[in-house]
């Protein structure tokens, strides 16, 4: 009986060497493919990070805006009646940190004329520097007093925790934009200072003139360029509550003013931090905020 003979096929080096390449190039085609989609997953996920983090900002941008704008529309309207200013004030308790509260709880002592609000425009939300869940508000109001309308520009520092809002610096006048729960800590005097009350009557000279300085005459008291003229009807009540620390060769002061605005007869308070120091031996402001 014959057997059948085994048949042996050889495989030459040649075509091994074929077959080891096209197997490397499958490996390697392989992770190329799998390092791709690793990598497009990888970027589809900072997208949607990134995207849920802008959201959050623009989410907690509009609760801002819509926050700061109903309280102006509180803070700046009011009847004459004594009810009226105290439905006013207690509305306020829903917008303004206790100290503020207090601070204008008399405001309105010598307003005759009703106010109320026309329209108020958001211009800037910007996060202070330093000052974790805090933002300062640049904002304008346009306010029809005794059927006399006047548009006029105001900062609000603003606390904003992701839920709730507060404000926590009174409203604070500045220059009006051109066409184109928490409250604050403040220093203690560090020091009995020889200069406390020659500052005290820098500020009030200063004051006294600020709303209607013009731009050159504002470079004799204020080295600081972001204070404009502000060219408003407003007259001196007072200069209060300053407290000065010594800062090597400068002055830190935080200290509030308070006008008679002459439109409306409201007693307007503002709240101001400033950087004072000596030059000839006058004093000059080099920061206003």
């Amino acid at each position: 009986m014959k057997k059948d003979k085994v048949k042996v096929k050889h495989v030459t080096p040649k075509k091994n060497r074929k077959l080891i390449l096209i197997s490397m190039w499958v490996l390697v085609g392989g992770s190329v493919l799998f390092g791709v989609f690793n990598n497009m997953r990888s970027e589809r996920q900072i997208v949607t990070e990134k995207t849920e983090v802008v959201r959050e900002m623009d989410s907690n941008y509009l609760g801002m805006n819509s926050f700061v704008t109903n309280f102006a529309k509180v803070y700046y309207s009011w009847d004459t009646t004594n009810e009226s200013k105290e439905k006013r004030k207690e509305s306020l308790k829903s917008f303004m940190s206790e100290d503020l509260l207090n601070l204008n709880g008399d405001n309105l002592r010598e307003v005759k004329e009703k106010s109320s609000v026309s329209n108020v425009q958001i211009y800037s939300v910007t996060p202070i520097e330093g000052e974790k869940n805090q933002y300062t508000v640049f904002y304008t109001v346009e306010q029809v007093v005794n059927s006399v309308t006047a548009v006029n520009a105001y900062t609000v520092d603003l606390y904003n925790d992701g839920v709730s809002f507060v404000i926590t610096k009174n409203p604070t006048f500045v220059a009006t934009p051109k066409t184109s729960s928490f409250v604050k800590k403040h220093d203690k005097t560090s020091d009995v200072i020889e200069d406390s009350k020659a500052l005290q009557s820098f500020l009030e000279t200063f004051f006294k003139i600020y709303p209607t300085a013009t731009q050159k005459e504002l470079v004799y008291y204020t080295t600081d360029k972001s204070v404009k003229a502000i060219n408003k009807k407003y007259t001196l009540v007072s200069v209060n509550n300053v407290v000065v620390k010594k800062v090597k060769d400068s002055y830190h002061v935080h200290f509030y003013v308070t006008y008679t605005d002459e439109f409306s007869k409201m007693q307007v308070i503002n709240e101001y931090n400033a950087v004072i120091v000596k030059k000839d031996g006058n004093f000059v402001i080099e920061e206003l905020k």
